[in-house]
């Protein structure tokens, strides 16, 4: 199964996040600060606990604009609770496929069903 991927100026444009770091970053998931890893982003509430970023082994963490300097990437944002969400939904999407009509489905006489 092939993970699903963005960069973060993908992620940042999603979140009306600027960007203090590498745009090309490529992310692939989402998980808390204590146990993020390599392609995880993880978010920071509150400007006055920065230090809980020492040690962090994530990719990138999205952060309240107040923090201006890290030594990792970060997303600044005005609310890193909606950010967090956003971007935590759009990791997770998973892309709709259609498949087809169901054989119960009701069709108008008109209907035109092109073929795939």
């Amino acid at each position: 199964m092939t993970k699903i991927s963005f960069n973060l100026k993908e992620l940042a444009a999603v979140a009306d996040g600027e960007i203090a770091g590498d745009p090309n970053l490529q992310i692939t998931g989402f998980a808390p600060l204590e146990t993020a890893g390599v392609g995880d982003i993880s978010f920071l509430v509150k400007a006055g606990k920065i230090d809980k970023l020492e040690g962090f082994s994530g990719s990138a963490v999205i952060v309240p604009m107040g923090i201006e300097e890290a030594s990792l990437p970060l997303i600044r944002v005005d609310d890193p609770y909606l950010a967090s969400a956003i971007i935590h939904n759009v990791l997770l999407a998973k892309p709709f496929v259609a498949k087809g009509l169901h054989a119960q489905s009701s069709i108008g006489n008109d209907t035109e069903i092109p073929e795939q």
